[in-house]
């Protein structure tokens, strides 16, 4: 928010001499009357016939804070007629007057753009010259004018309120560190969190490490690559590889005479029901030795005995 506006110095003069410096709103004058009722509007304040203020601005009156111009119309006729019952009864009424500035625009509350009023003392009411018709002042049409005396030595009616200081906050006291606990639900898998209460608890006597183990005699199995899948708990027995020493070389197949080899017996161990004499031509062959371990010498004679 911008700061608030200082008033600006009024024209020296009469009026701005015998104003003091103090500035006041309509509304803080209202507070004058009974109750602190009524209207704003109006130059004079008054209930019951007894006039609380008069306020009136440099603007329309350039001859205060003695001359006062009171304008045409019902209403300020009948301020006419209090001031000349004061002028009557001899009283008094506290005048407030609003002065012009260096700029020539009318003083403001400082930060507003309401109207600053300054206190220019008791003043009784010396004497009322009404204009019928009404007299042009600052092109505007008077019905009267109202000439006051000098201010009496009563202080000002009303004072300053200086603008309430807020009021005194307390320091918020430290806030006290706890340690976040997380909402999440405890995994299986993670130590339990810490309480709060164990936070800030006195660190208990750390307990002794357990000995460390003593190593043992170490067996290891040497397993084959092939047999890599094979379980652990099945016995080296059941999967070992027979050595290759135990199966020796057979002899190669060798043909001297001029017949075949007599044909061994046919075994039945399948279980098959056919005769001999339905055998195959394969069936009359001899039995060829593997080929890993016959020559190419021995091959050739054995077919050709077949043939």
């Amino acid at each position: 928010a911008p700061p608030p506006r200082t008033p600006a110095a009024p024209v020296s003069g009469a009026a701005a001499a015998a104003a003091g410096p103090t500035v006041f709103t309509k509304r803080q004058i209202l507070a004058l009357m009974p109750g602190g009722t009524g209207s704003i509007v109006p130059a004079v304040y008054a209930a019951s016939g007894t006039i609380y203020a008069l306020c009136f601005s440099e603007a329309s009156n350039p001859g205060l804070p003695t001359v006062l111009e009171i304008s045409a119309g019902a209403q300020r006729a009948r301020q006419v007629a209090l001031l000349d019952g004061l002028r009557q009864s001899g009283g008094v009424a506290p005048l407030f007057v609003c002065l012009r500035t260096r700029r020539g625009r009318l003083e403001c509350m400082p930060g507003s753009s309401c109207k600053a009023f300054r206190f220019a003392g008791y003043r009784p009411v010396v004497s009322i010259e009404r204009h019928d018709p009404p007299k042009l002042v600052g092109g505007e049409g008077r019905q009267a004018t109202v000439t006051l005396g000098a201010a009496t030595a009563a202080p000002c009616p009303l004072t300053a309120t200086p603008a309430a200081a807020p009021p005194a906050t307390p320091a918020a006291p430290p806030p006290v560190l706890s340690p976040v606990t997380s909402p999440r639900r405890a995994s299986p898998f993670l130590p339990p969190a810490p309480s709060p209460a164990a936070a800030f608890a006195s660190p208990a006597a750390p307990s002794p490490a357990p000995p460390p183990p003593v190593p043992g005699p170490t067996r290891r199995r040497a397993i084959p690559r092939r047999y890599a899948d094979v379980p652990a708990n099945v016995p080296a027995s059941r999967w070992a590889e027979p050595r290759a020493a135990a199966r020796a070389p057979a002899e190669p197949f060798s043909f001297t005479g001029a017949t075949a080899p007599a044909e061994p017996p046919s075994s039945t161990d399948d279980g098959s029901d056919e005769s001999d004499d339905d055998s195959s031509l394969e069936d009359s062959l001899p039995p060829l030795p593997e080929p890993d371990r016959v020559s190419s010498a021995s091959t050739i004679s054995a077919v050709e005995v077949g043939l």
